[in-house]
Formats: structure tokens, C-alpha cells, sequence
């Protein structure tokens, strides 16, 4: 995952070749080396995803990379925003822990939002564990119906209030 800088496209014009773009990525320092390298994106790449490519984007970039007079020179072969290819790994399930009814209509709203936006989200499950200290016990149910699920729609989950815990399954 990488975060693009202020300025992340330069656009250049190469004599005998197509056009191609150059784009410094910074790379977060959860990685194993730190620092700042720049990627040449031809123009048929860059057709493609220069909708990605705005400052603070979370982008995956699948790149070429070659050495030439000990310089590291990485080619783009794709870019993706990140949320894309975590979508595609697998579909997502959550398992929401509320500490009361009231927080159903919530929920119910958060979960409509997101049909209707529906952008990069998987159909997924929802189940419902109901924590009330006035029930003599957890009530688990499955709201029926899959939803659109992203990381994004668990964490508006997760920000609600009475909501205790949110969960992959």
C-alpha cells in the first residue's frame, strides 16, 4: 500500500516513444525498507487508473523492476486502489455486538447507505448479537439478506454508538 505524494503525476513526453507519467510513491514505514522511489507509467497504464491517482490515494502497484548503472528503475504494469484488491480476495461476513435494540436502526441505516452507494463492496452477511442486560440472555440473529461490505462500511459499523464490538467472520 503506498501513499501518493502532493503532486503525484508528472507527465513527460518522450521522443520515439509513447507518453509516459512518473509518480513518487512513499512507502509507509511498516515496511521493511523506508523511502521514496519513482515509477515510470506508460500511457496505457496510466489511461486506466489515473482516477486512482490523487494525494492520500491507497494504491497496489504491480510494477516492473530492473536494475540499470545500479539504479533501481520500477515500470508500472497496474495500479488498483487498494480497496479493489481487498475486495477481490474474498467475500466479508460481520458478526455486530450491540449492547441494545436501539442501536437496530442504526445499523439498518448504515447498511442501507451502503446498497445504495455500493461501490467496491462484496455482498456479504451480517448477524446480529444482541447484549441487553434486560434479555436473559445474548440474542444472535441473521438479518436475512446479504449487504454490500467493505472496510469502510465496518468501520461506520463499528463508530455507532452502542455498538460493542464488530467482527469478521
Amino acid at each position: 500500500m503506498h501513499r501518493l505524494p502532493r503532486s503525484p503525476v508528472l507527465s513527460r513526453a518522450v521522443r520515439n516513444a509513447n507518453p509516459r507519467a512518473a509518480t513518487d510513491l512513499h512507502l509507509p514505514s511498516l515496511l521493511i525498507r523506508r523511502g521514496q522511489y519513482e515509477v515510470t507509467i506508460f500511457s496505457d497504464v496510466l489511461e486506466k487508473c489515473r482516477d486512482y491517482l490523487e494525494t492520500g490515494s491507497n494504491v497496489v502497484v504491480t510494477v516492473e523492476a530492473t536494475m540499470e548503472a545500479d539504479q533501481l528503475k520500477l515500470l508500472a504494469r497496474s495500479i488498483s486502489p487498494i480497496d479493489n484488491v481487498v475486495s477481490d480476495v474474498g467475500g466479508m461476513a460481520l458478526k455486530l455486538y450491540l449492547e441494545n435494540a436501539s442501536a437496530l436502526a442504526q445499523v439498518a441505516s448504515v447498511l442501507q447507505d451502503a446498497a445504495a452507494k455500493a461501490r467496491n463492496a462484496r455482498p456479504g452477511e451480517v448477524s446480529v448479537c444482541l447484549m441487553d442486560p434486560s434479555l436473559p440472555g445474548e440474542v444472535e440473529m441473521t438479518l436475512g439478506q446479504s449487504f454490500p461490505l467493505n472496510p469502510q462500511v465496518k468501520g461506520a459499523l463499528k463508530s455507532l454508538n452502542d455498538v460493542i464490538d464488530v467482527e469478521e467472520v
